[in-house]
C-alpha cells in the first residue's frame, strides 16, 4: 500500500469519525476520560466492519450509507448543542417526508456544504485503488484487536472500576453519544414506545390563563432510598453532598417530608398521581402532556404503565442494567431532549441511586469514605457487624448523587427559558440505626428511616422572573410536615398547570395550602396506616 493509497484512507476514516471529533466541541459536560471514551468507541465503530472485507475500497463504499448521514448529524449537533436525541428521532419517524423536506430547505446556504461532503467522501472512496487488497492475516489481526479491546474493556468496567477511574468505553452512556450506535438506540426505543402507548385517566389538564405560550421546563428527579438526615446539606457530619452544600443559597431543602411506603413499586405510583373530579386517578405525566407539555420520562429502574404517556422513554430492562448502568447514563437523553425539544417541557428523571448493592453505584472517584463493604470482602447482606463499612459505601453513593444533581444543573443553567427542578426520593433506608438491626428497605412493617426523606427545589434566574411569588412561598413552609402526595399538585402548581379537580390548598406553593395526614400505602395501594405514628 503507498503513503497515497494510506493518506487516502486516513482522510477517510477522518471524515467518518466527523461525529466523534465534534462531541467534545458542543456539551454534554464531559470530562477528559468521558472525550476520550467517545473517540474510542467511535473509532471501534467505524473498523468493526473492515475484517469483512478483503478490498479498501469496497469497505469505504460499503459505509457510504453512514457518509450519507454524517453531514446532516454533524450539523445538528452543532445547531443544538447536543448529539441527535429521540426526540428527533421520534419527528422524523413520524413527520410525513414533504414537511421534514420543508424544513431542510428553509435551512438555505447553511446546507450547502453537505453535498460537497459526499463529493468529497465518494472522490476519495473512488481514489483507493480497486487492486488494494488486505493481507490474508489482516482481517484476522483486526478483529482480534477489536474482540480484545472489548473485552479489556468490559471486564475492566466489571472488574477494575471500583478501584481505578476508568475511560467509560462501553457504558451507554457513551453509546448515547456515539454515533451511529446512538441512531439506531434512539430509533430501538421510540418504536419499542410506540407499541405500549396507551390511554390513560384524563384529568384535562390545561395551561393556567395566560401560561400557554409561556416557555418552561419542570425537571421531577426521583431519587432511591435517600436519607435526608445523611445528606451534608441538611446537616450530616460528613459532607456527601459538596457541591449541594457549596450552593445551598439557590436551593430549598424541606425539613420534614415523608414517603407513602418502602416499596418503589408503591411510593412511586402514589407519588406521581393525582386525584381529580368524582375521585378519577390521573397521572402527572398524561396532565403536563395534556396541557401542552413535551414530556420525557428517563428512568434507570423498570419499565412502568405509568410513563406510557410520555413522548420519550427509556428506562431499565435487564439484570445487567441493574448491575453496570449508572445514573448518569441517563444524562445524553437528558441533555438531546432538553436542547432539541419543545419550549414548554417536563422531564423525570427516575435514579437508580442509593439502592444496594451500593458498590455498584459509584464510580471510583466518588469513593470519599472507607473501609467500604468491597475493602471488607463483603457482597451481599453485610449484618450489623459490618456496619461501618455499610454506611461508608452507601455515603460513597450521596456523593455520586451530588455530583449527579451537579451535571443536571450545569445542563440546566444554560438555558433562557424558565427552569425549576424538585429533586426527592422514593423511599429512605434502613443502616442498623436501632435495636431492630434492619438493613435496606421493603420490610414488612416501615421504619421511620424507611418513611423520611428528602425534598429539594431549584430554580434559575428566569423561572425568578417569571414566578417571583413562588420561592418565598415555599420557603414559608420548609419546616411543615409535608408528603409525597404534595409533589405532583406543586410541580403542576409550579408550572401553570391545571386540571380537573385542582385543589389549591394542595399545592406548597399556593397561598392557601394547608398540611394534610400522611398515610402509608400497602402494596394493594390501600392506606395501612399514619406515617408519623412510625417508629
Amino acid at each position: 500500500m503507498t503513503t497515497r493509497v494510506r493518506l487516502t484512507a486516513v482522510l477517510l476514516w477522518l471524515l467518518l469519525w466527523l461525529p466523534g471529533l465534534v462531541v467534545p466541541f458542543i456539551g454534554h459536560g464531559l470530562g477528559p476520560l468521558e472525550q476520550g471514551a467517545v473517540l474510542a468507541l467511535s473509532l471501534f465503530a467505524l473498523l468493526l466492519p473492515l475484517p469483512a472485507f478483503s478490498r479498501l475500497r469496497h469497505y469505504f463504499f460499503a459505509l457510504t450509507p453512514l457518509a450519507v448521514l454524517v453531514p446532516p448529524y454533524v450539523f445538528l449537533c452543532f445547531y443544538y448543542r447536543s448529539v441527535p436525541g429521540d426526540v428527533l428521532v421520534s419527528a422524523a419517524l413520524n413527520t410525513e417526508w414533504r414537511a421534514t423536506l420543508g424544513l431542510v430547505l428553509d435551512q438555505g446556504a447553511r446546507l450547502l456544504w453537505i453535498p460537497a461532503y459526499l463529493g468529497v467522501y465518494l472522490g476519495l472512496a473512488w481514489r483507493v485503488p480497486a487492486s488494494v487488497r488486505l493481507t490474508a492475516g489482516q482481517p484476522k489481526g483486526v478483529l482480534a484487536g477489536l474482540l480484545v479491546y472489548a473485552a479489556v474493556g468490559m471486564l475492566g468496567r466489571q472488574d477494575l472500576a471500583v478501584w481505578v477511574r476508568l475511560p467509560p468505553l462501553f457504558q451507554e452512556s457513551t453509546a448515547n453519544l456515539v454515533f451511529p450506535a446512538n441512531l439506531a438506540l434512539s430509533v430501538q426505543r421510540t418504536l419499542a414506545h410506540q407499541r405500549t402507548l396507551a390511554e390513560a385517566n384524563s384529568l384535562a389538564g390545561r395551561p393556567a390563563p395566560g401560561t400557554s405560550a409561556q416557555p418552561a421546563l419542570i425537571v421531577l428527579v426521583v431519587g432511591e432510598s435517600v436519607r435526608p438526615d445523611h445528606l451534608g446539606l441538611m446537616g450530616y457530619p460528613r459532607n456527601t453532598t459538596p457541591w449541594l452544600t457549596s450552593r445551598s443559597a439557590e436551593w430549598l431543602a424541606f425539613q420534614d417530608v415523608m414517603s407513602t411506603a418502602q416499596w418503589t413499586a408503591v411510593a412511586v405510583p402514589q407519588l406521581l398521581t393525582l386525584t381529580g373530579q368524582h375521585g378519577v386517578r390521573g397521572t402527572l405525566v398524561q396532565t403536563f402532556t395534556e396541557a401542552g407539555f413535551q414530556t420525557a420520562w428517563l428512568s434507570n429502574q423498570e419499565p412502568t404503565p405509568m410513563s406510557r404517556a410520555a413522548d420519550v422513554v427509556e428506562h431499565s430492562r435487564h439484570d445487567v442494567d441493574f448491575h453496570f448502568r449508572k445514573d448518569t447514563d441517563l444524562l445524553p437523553l437528558f441533555e438531546s431532549f432538553v436542547r432539541q425539544g419543545r419550549p414548554r417541557q417536563f422531564v423525570l428523571l427516575h435514579m437508580m441511586g442509593s439502592h444496594f448493592p451500593y458498590e455498584e453505584r459509584y464510580e471510583r472517584h466518588q469513593r470519599r469514605f472507607t473501609p467500604t463493604l468491597s475493602d471488607a470482602g463483603v457482597s451481599g447482606h453485610p449484618g450489623p457487624a459490618f456496619r461501618h463499612a455499610t454506611i461508608n459505601s452507601y455515603d460513597n453513593t450521596l456523593v455520586a448523587l451530588d455530583q449527579f444533581l451537579e451535571r443536571v444543573v450545569a445542563v440546566l443553567a444554560r438555558e433562557s427559558r424558565p427552569v425549576l427542578l424538585l429533586y426527592v426520593s422514593d423511599h429512605g433506608e434502613n443502616l442498623f440505626d436501632d435495636e431492630r438491626q434492619r438493613f435496606m428497605h421493603a420490610h414488612p412493617d416501615a421504619s421511620r428511616w424507611d418513611l423520611r426523606v428528602p425534598l429539594l427545589v431549584w430554580r434559575n434566574p428566569a423561572y425568578e422572573r417569571w414566578r417571583p411569588e413562588v420561592w418565598p412561598a415555599l420557603q414559608a413552609r420548609l419546616s411543615l410536615p409535608v408528603g409525597h402526595r404534595d409533589v405532583a399538585p406543586t410541580l403542576l402548581d409550579l408550572a401553570g398547570v391545571e386540571w380537573s379537580g385542582r385543589d389549591a390548598s394542595h399545592s406548597l406553593a399556593s397561598p392557601t395550602y394547608a398540611t394534610r395526614p400522611r398515610p402509608m400505602f400497602d402494596l394493594l395501594g390501600r392506606i395501612v396506616g399514619d406515617a408519623d405514628a412510625v417508629r
